[in-house]
This record gives C-alpha cells, structure tokens and sequence, in this order.
C-alpha cells in the first residue's frame, strides 16, 4: 500500500512540476507583452488556464493555445518562448515583433499545428529558414513597412494544410528553387505569377494587382507551369485574361475559379477540353469577360460537374446545348429573356435566380432539369411539372419574387409514375414526378436518388420483383401509386361491358399512362379514358360484331395478354383465370388455354427455369435452334459446331469385305466438303480410294485383312463421328447350329439350315405343332400351349447419344390404345390386321411419331429372302412387320435401339413338378450370322433365331443384338437391337415358328417332359436419309405378324 502511494505522489509530483513550468513560461510571456492586468493577482497556472479564453490548457493545465495581443512595441518573440510551451497547439499573436532568428532551430512542441501571427510589426525579416517548420497551418501577416525577403517555395514543403504569408496591402516575392515537393492549400499575393515547375500544389490561391500597381506582365508565361495545381483560384486586376494556362496538355486541375477585370471583350472564344480532370469552372464578377458579346467559351471537358458564370453582365442568353455541366449557375447578369425551349440533355440543374430583366417564362421542356428562377421578373403560368409540386416549401422558393401564381395544383393527374429494373438499380419514371427524392414516400421504403429531374429517379435497393405503394409529398395530396419495378403483362381478373360501347378491365399490372394502352375488342379499337394499376376503362370506336368468343387483345407498352369474352351483354361480367404461378414472369399467359408462353429467357411449363443462353443465338443464322436448357445450338441433322457452322455426317450402312481385307463402302450422308477425312476400323486405318473419290453419300476405302465385329469412326472438317459395334468382316464359310442335327442341309454361305420332311427349327431338331393357340390383341401376340402362355410385343423404340445415354425413349405399354384395321390380301389370301397409333416425339416443334402394327396370317408355305439371305416361312406362320419412317434424331450422332419383350406364365397346375422357374440360355457369335435364345418355363421350351442383318437406306448392313432376363421379374425376357443412323428406311425381318420336340408326351413320364420348342430367326434391315421404316417380320407356326411404325415430320408438310 505504501509502494502505491508512493508511485501515486510521484506521478502527481512530476504532474505539478511540469504545470509549474509551463506557469513560468506564460508568467514570463505575460509579463513581457504587459498584459497582467489582464488576469487577477497574484498570477497562477490555474488564473491563466481558466479566467479568458485567451489562454487554453488541458486537464493537466499545460498551455496548449495562446491567443493574445501585445501592448509591448518593444517586446521580441523569439524562439526560446515557442520552446517554452512543449504542449502547445495554437499560437495566435498579434501586434508583435518576431526576432528574425525565431525559426532557425526546431520547435519544442512536436504537437504545434498552427502559428498564426497578424500585424507584424518589425522593419525586416528573412523566412530562410522556414523549412524547420512541421505544422498544419502558417498564416503571417506583415505591416507594408516590413521589408519581407524573398520567400522560397520549398521551404514551405512541412506546413501540411494551409500556408498564408501577406502583406496588408503589398506583395511578397517567391522563389522556386527547382527542388521537387508538394505543397497543402497556400495563398499568395505577389507581383508576378510564380514560377510552379515541380511543384505539386493542392489548393493555389493567387491574387495579383494590374500593371499599373507594378504587376510584370511578362511573368503570365508562368501559367505553363501550373501543370501540378489540382485547385486554382485567380484574382487579377491586369486587364489580361491568362491565356498561357491552355497550353497545359497535361494537367490535374480540378478546379478553376476566376475573377477578372477586363477592359474589353475576348477576342477569341476559349477551350477547355484539354483539362480532363476539370470538375468545377466558375467565371464571377468579370467584367467584359465575354466573346461576341457571349460566354467565351466553346468547348467544355467532358468530365464538368459544376459551371458558375455568375454577376458578369451578361445580356445574351447562353447556348445551353454545349455547356457539359449537370449544374450550371448564371445568377446576377442581365438576361433579357430566356430561350425557349430547353436545349440541353446534360443540364439537371439551372439557376437563373437574380437576373430582373427576365419577363418571359418557361414551358414544359424545362421540366428535365431543376430550374431556378428566384427574383425575376417573370410572368406567365409554369408548366405543370413545377404547379404539381408546389406544396413543397423548397420547391416553391425557386419561384417567388415573380408574378406567378404559386397556388399548388392539388390532385395533380398528370403524374404518372412507372418502374423498372435496369443496370442493377430500381428506377422510378415517367412524368412529373417532382424534383426531390425526399418527397418520394414509399412502401416497402426505398431511398431513390435523381437522376433526370421530373422524370426518373433510382435506387440501388429491390433488384427482384417487388410491388410498391409510391407518393409524393411535394404533390401536396395522399393519393397512392401501386406500381411494379419488374414490369409484367396485363393479367385482366374480368371484363365488363358498362355499355354498348363502354368497357370496363379489372385486374392488375395494367398503368397510368394511357399512352402505353392499346386494346383491341372483336378487332375494334377500345380508347382508353381511365387508367390505373387495376382499372382500364375504354370507349369503343364502333360496336362489337360478335356477341360470343369475343376476341380481345390488351397490350400495355411491349408486353400483351390476348383472350376471349363469353358475352358482351351489358353488365355481365366475363371471369379470367390466371396461369399458375403467374408464369413466373419468365412469360405471359394465354387465356384461352389457361397456359403459360415463356419469353425468350425461360422455359418449362411455368416458365420457371431460366434459360441457358448459346454463344450464338441465332446458331448459324437460323441453321439450328438454341437448346436453353444446355445453352447448346440444336444444329439438326445436317450440321453441328457451336454455332451449327461445320457439316455433320453419318454411316447407315456399310458394305464390308471378307476376312482377307479389301475394298470397303460406306453409305449414309456426308456432304460436299471433306477435308482432311479419315477412317478407322476397329484402330485400323482404312485408306481413302483416290479412284472412287468420296460423294455426299458414299466413302469407298481399302482395308487389310480381319475377322469379327469393329467400332467404326469416320473424321472430316474436324468433325468425328463414331458408332459401336457396327462393322463386320464377310465370313464366306458359315457353321449351322448343331450341323443341321442331321435332319437338314447346312448353307455354309448363311449358316442357316435348310431341314428334310417334317423337321423344323433354326438346328432341324424339332417337329411341327399345331397344338397352338395365337390370339393378336392391342398390338401383342399370345401364344397359348397348353398350360404355358407366352407373349411377345414391342416393349420401347429407344434413342441414345454416342455415350449410350437416353435422348427419347417410347414405350409401348398393353394399356396403349391403338386404331384397328382389318383387311384381307387377296394375293396371297392372308388375314392382314392393323394397330396404328400417332405419338408426340415433340410438342413445341409439332413433330409426332406415327406408329403401325401389322399382323399377317401366313395361309402357305413358301422361300423368303431376306438381305441376301434365304429362309422358308410355314403355312400358319404369322408374320410381324415394324416400320418406322423419317425419325427426327435430335442429333446426326445418335442412333435407335429396338426392344422386343417376352413373358412366360403358367395356365394353371402343370402336375409336371415343381421347377416353375424361367431359364434362359444363349449362344452368340461373332463367325456367325445368327443368335440363339432358348427359354424354358416348365419342360415348355422357347427357342429364337436372330439374323444380325438389317436393310438400311436399301442396303444390307451388320447389327448388334443383345439378350438379357429381366433382374426384377425373371419370366420375362427383353431382346435390344442395336440400328444403325437410318434416315430414310429401317428394315427388319426376324421369324418366329412353334414347333414341338420328338421326345414329346401328352402326359408327364420318365422318358421325357413335354417340350415346346419355338424357333425364333430375327431379320432387321435399315434404309436410308429422311424415311426410317423398322419392319419385324416375326414367323410362328400357325401365325405371321406385320407390325409399321411411321415417324411423321409435321413441319416438313
């Protein structure tokens, strides 16, 4: 506790110590300058802080301001008082003498901002030593009897903010030594225009006499050195306007303000172009400051905020089209009347106040700036974009001292606000909506600032849709503006005819400005009378020619909602229902369908998702369309790139060699160009034929020798195209399956067997049975045997892109529901019925996809050919046939797949074991033309036969098929044929035929179970370039089955 008090009462002691000194230093100064009489006896630190003003201390009475005089002519202030004071801030003096020495050694106080000395009174001094100085601000001010030295400019260079140093009523010469240095805010009155050249200065404020006060004329050369003065202000009696200052190409100058006194007009008008920087030019109290008896001044910066031409005389009015200046000032001249009308796009504010010689007034284009008019003597009526704000009291004093009528127009209607969205600001607009932001009251609250006066405000506030109630105090009434800052189309709630003629619109995001109303009622147009948020009221032209489904079109500026009125009877009133969601406002609404149009921006149902725009709108100039769901161009078939700038092309078919190599012939489209084309088989180049040059739809190529099935990839104009699978060598020596089971003969061209007598199936291992029943329902086939049912149908028609992902997919379900035709063809005397179905591939584009299924009865047996091939179908086979024509790829890369689907169930309680599990089994090869499947349910077996050829574009081709058994329901099995890019005809021809095993026994026993054999040979072709026909010709004994599907393009009608 001691070892407290006692640091306590040494903080205190050194506290006392340091006050007393400073109670010496301002007894001493006090006492020199005989001003004691000023304070109360005896003297103390506390008597000095605290009894005047003129002596300041801090809470620590330490002195930190001196202000004071001096009664003491005799007394000289010298250094050693100013490093008396070590706290000291400001020391103002008046009436003193300075020792000449005073600044030749630093200052004490390192806190001294300002030393203000006024009415110097000595007979000399030398300001050599200056640069000790560091402070804020230097104000001298010397009698004229004081010979002042010449003052260097960088000795100034540690007085941070302001430099003063005067003569009551003469000059002070200045030096520039050439060091570099930058100077604060200085003033200098001197004889001559000082010499700037490397000097940066802030603020200069000069002021020179005429020459007839002994001003040197010669120095105005100095004006090209005042390349680094941001601020300048001039006051020149010389009778000379300083010419020299526009040779300054290169300047900061921010500010120039000038007061002359000329003696007779310019003979040159003035550019200031070259001050690019310049911001505020004012030109006050110049007499014959003029040019032709006009502002001398031809060109303005473009970078001018603020131009003043105030008290100069002037008697013309000015040009306000070249002043580039939002706010202009030509108060006090001698205007005899104003120019109408307005004449300037820049102008926002214009105050011609105090110029009584104006008797004239303004008219409405004076409404797009702020325009004073204080102290005229004007007459007339104002325009009603000032009568309309009047109420407001800052408003209305830009208008007094007039013989205008200030009575405010109350209820005023000709405002009409509107809002919008735009650069990411919300803006307020239209006409006569005040001059004052704070007279703009709104909910939600935003804060606008003005933009154009009377007509448009801003807001950086609300970038998103949003709903406002605006008002305008200014306007002196309560009246409320519903208005929307994201535009939207009219959305009409009812529409109701008032009269015969007079129709009545209630909903919302209709307007105030009838200008932007254009409604149309049965093609007759409806005037519009009133006008609001939610209301329009208009006047027909001519009466209605219809009294029902009425059509009528309102458009509010660019965006239109079209819809039909029930009745025009008078008073009944016509509902409207609106889109969900309201469109999102991606779009409008169409009335009649209830559903949404969305601009060019959205899409989706609701136009709820923004579109993805493609880095050429137009893809190619209307060659494809943007897709803006990927923000890629759809080229269509025929071209691709970014922006659909490069030919497409694609293989439909390929005619290959035999296992030895050769020549190879590639058919599909391919165009005019063919630069830098190559071909790849399975990574084995295949050579162009410079004999057979390529067309727009054959490749004919050379490759060396192979077996099995290749990828093919085909590159030209930069553009690959690729297809998996699609390549086979010839194999000129074919194996049948099982060698015919030596019930036939094997064709070693085909691999398929040709069987004796009564054997049947793809191996001759089975018999012929006619114990089937085929029933044809909806587009499917049964097939009854026994206690077992199979069925067989197309399942999906599938297109996928070159990664094997789903473009469009059809599925074909039994609920589907198909058109029936029945015919009988009399040439080969066979039932013949038809399933036809028109399925959308793409509303928006109007193209649809019409499919046809065709069953035929085969009633005899006969040879079939089939891609070169030949095969027998049986009497009561039954054929099906699948065509599908021109389909509308969404991109020349992609291709089809084909689903065939069969199920297997059970009819009851076979009594022939427990094994009611489906099993499938499959041989596929590629030294072979054939697959096999064999499906067994039962004892019951189901054998198939797929031929991997397919017709496309009129030529025989290899595909790919694949087998697979359901995961999720392990009776059914799905066959997928893998079609090449066919743009004019698909062909397939597979046979199916029921036949029975020779072990079979109508009843269970050891030697074998009851065995249902069905064969299954799948043929499928492809043809060609805008026709694809897909025909499945499926042969089973007792039944033929002929199923089309037709790909109709209803925008090539």
């Amino acid at each position: 506790m001691d070892k407290l008090l006692f640091v306590l009462l040494s903080i205190f002691s050194i506290v006392s110590i340091k006050a007393q000194d400073d109670f010496t230093c301002i007894d001493k100064f006090i006492k020199g300058i005989k001003q004691e009489s000023s304070f109360l006896s005896p003297p103390t630190i506390n008597i000095y802080c605290h009894q005047t003003l003129n002596i300041i201390c801090n809470t620590e009475n330490r002195v930190t301001t001196i202000n004071i005089d001096s009664k003491n002519s005799t007394f000289v202030l010298d250094n050693s008082y100013l490093n008396c004071f070590s706290k000291l801030e400001n020391f103002r003096l008046t009436n003193f003498v300075l020792d000449d020495k005073i600044f030749y050694s630093p200052i004490a106080s390192q806190s001294l901002n300002s030393f203000t000395v006024a009415n110097l009174q000595m007979s000399t001094f030398s300001l050599s030593q200056l640069n000790k100085l560091n402070m804020s601000t230097l104000k001298m001010d010397f009698i004229d009897t004081t010979v002042v030295s010449p003052i260097t400019l960088q000795y100034l260079q540690n007085i941070h903010k302001s430099i003063t140093i005067t003569k009551q009523s003469d000059y002070i010469k200045y030096i520039n030594n050439g060091e570099q240095i930058k100077l604060p805010l200085i003033y200098i009155s001197s004889l001559s225009i000082p010499d700037l050249s490397n000097i940066e200065i802030d603020t200069l404020q000069l002021t020179v006499p005429g020459i007839s006060g002994g001003f040197n004329s010669s120095s105005f050369v100095n004006f090209k050195t005042f390349e680094k003065v941001r601020n300048l202000i001039y006051e020149s009696g010389s009778n000379k306007y300083p010419i020299e200052i526009h040779s300054l190409t290169k300047n900061i100058m921010e500010s120039i303000e000038m007061t002359l006194i000329l003696s007779v007009q310019l003979t040159t008008a003035l550019d200031f172009s070259m001050f690019t920087s310049l911001k505020t030019l004012k030109f006050s109290r110049s007499s014959y400051f003029f040019y032709n008896s006009n502002i001398p001044i031809v060109s303005y910066p473009q970078s001018l905020e603020e131009f003043d031409f105030k008290f100069n005389s002037l008697i013309n009015f000015p040009d306000l089209s070249i002043i580039k200046s939002p706010s202009v000032v030509l108060i006090g001249n001698n205007f005899t009347s104003i120019i109408n009308p307005f004449q300037s796009n820049i102008i926002k504010q214009l105050d011609l106040s105090n110029n009584p010689t104006i008797t004239n007034s303004i008219d409405d284009s004076y409404c797009k700036t702020i325009v004073i008019l204080a102290n005229n003597s004007m007459n007339g009526i104002l325009p009603d974009c000032i009568k309309c704000h009047l109420s407001d009291s800052t408003i209305a004093s830009w208008y007094i001292g007039n013989n205008y009528d200030l009575t405010p127009l109350i209820d005023c209607s000709s405002i009409i606000p509107k809002m919008k969205i735009s650069n990411g600001n919300t803006y307020l607009f239209g006409s006569n909506l005040g001059f004052l932001s704070s007279s703009i009251k709104s909910t939600p609250s935003i804060n606008f600032i003005l933009d154009t006066p009377s007509s448009s405000f801003y807001s950086p506030q609300y970038k998103t849709s949003t709903l406002f109630n605006i008002s305008f105090t200014s306007s002196g009434s309560n009246k409320q503006y519903t208005v929307s800052n994201d535009p939207f189309y009219p959305t009409p709630k009812s529409i109701t005819f008032l009269s015969t003629l007079q129709v009545e619109f209630i909903g919302q995001f209709f307007t105030y400005d009838k200008s932007l109303v254009n409604i149309t009622i049965d093609s007759v147009d409806c005037i519009p009378i009133q006008v609001d948020f939610y209301r329009v009221l208009c006047n027909l032209s001519s009466a209605t020619q219809h009294n029902s489904n009425i059509p009528v079109t309102i458009k509010i500026d660019n965006l239109s909602s079209s819809l039909k009125l029930n009745s025009n009877s008078i008073g009944v009133v016509n509902p409207f229902e609106n889109c969900k969601d309201g469109c999102n406002r991606g779009g409008s609404c169409n009335f009649e369908t209830v559903k949404c149009e969305c601009d060019q921006n959205h899409y989706g149902d609701t136009c709820e998702n923004n579109a993805i725009q493609c880095q050429d709108p137009t893809c190619g100039g209307g060659i494809g369309i943007c897709d803006k769901t990927n923000g890629q161009c759809d080229c269509g078939l025929l071209y691709t790139g970014n922006s659909c700038e490069l030919p497409a092309h694609w293989v439909s078919s390929i005619e290959p060699p035999n296992e030895s190599g050769g020549i190879v012939l590639l058919n599909g489209y391919f165009g005019n160009q063919h630069t830098d084309l190559s071909v790849l088989i399975g990574g084995q180049s295949c050579s162009i034929s410079t004999s057979s040059p390529p067309t727009i739809s054959n490749i004919t190529c050379s490759i060396g020798p192979g077996t099995g099935i290749k990828n093919i990839t085909v590159i030209q104009n930069t553009v690959s195209w690729f297809s998996k699978s699609m390549f086979q060598y010839y194999n000129e020596n074919y194996l049948c399956p099982s060698d015919c089971s030596n019930h036939g003969t094997c064709n070693s061209k085909t691999g398929i067997c040709s069987c004796s007598g009564d054997w049947s199936g793809f191996d001759c291992s089975s018999k012929s049975n006619q114990q089937t029943n085929t029933t044809i329902d909806n587009g499917s086939l049964i097939l009854n045997n026994q206690d077992t049912i199979y069925s067989i149908s197309i399942y999906k028609l599938i297109e996928i892109d070159l990664s094997g992902n789903i473009v469009k997919e059809f599925n074909f379900s039994n609920t589907l529901s198909w058109d029936k035709s029945i015919v009988n063809d009399q040439t080969t005397n066979s039932k013949i019925i038809k399933y036809n179905k028109q399925i959308n591939y793409d509303v928006t584009l109007s193209i649809s996809t019409n499919i046809t299924l065709t069953f035929e009865e085969v009633n005899q047996t006969g040879e079939r050919t089939f891609a070169g091939i030949n095969f027998q179908l049986e009497k009561g086979s039954v054929k099906l046939t699948i065509s599908i024509i021109n389909y509308p790829y969404k991109s020349y890369l992609n291709s089809l797949q084909l689903l065939l689907k069969s199920n297997t169930t059970n009819n009851g309680n076979t009594g022939c074991g427990d094994d009611n599990d489906t099993n499938l089994e499959k041989s596929q090869s590629q030294n072979s033309q054939l697959d096999y499947i064999t499906i067994k349910k039962v004892d019951k077996v189901l054998k198939g036969r797929f031929i991997n050829r397919v017709i496309s574009d009129n030529r025989s081709t290899f595909i790919s098929s694949s087998i697979n058994q359901s995961q999720s329901s392990p009776n059914e099995v799905i066959v997928t044929f893998d079609l090449p890019h066919c743009t004019k005809e698909c062909l397939l021809d597979p046979d199916f035929s029921v036949l029975v095993d020779p072990d079979f026994s109508n009843s269970c026993g050891t030697s074998s179970s009851r065995k249902w054999v069905i064969p299954v040979a799948v043929v499928v072709s492809v043809v060609g370039a805008l026709v694809l026909a897909l025909i499945v010709v499926m042969v089973y004994k007792k039944n033929r089955i002929n199923i089309q599907i037709r790909l109709k393009t209803i925008r090539e009608k």
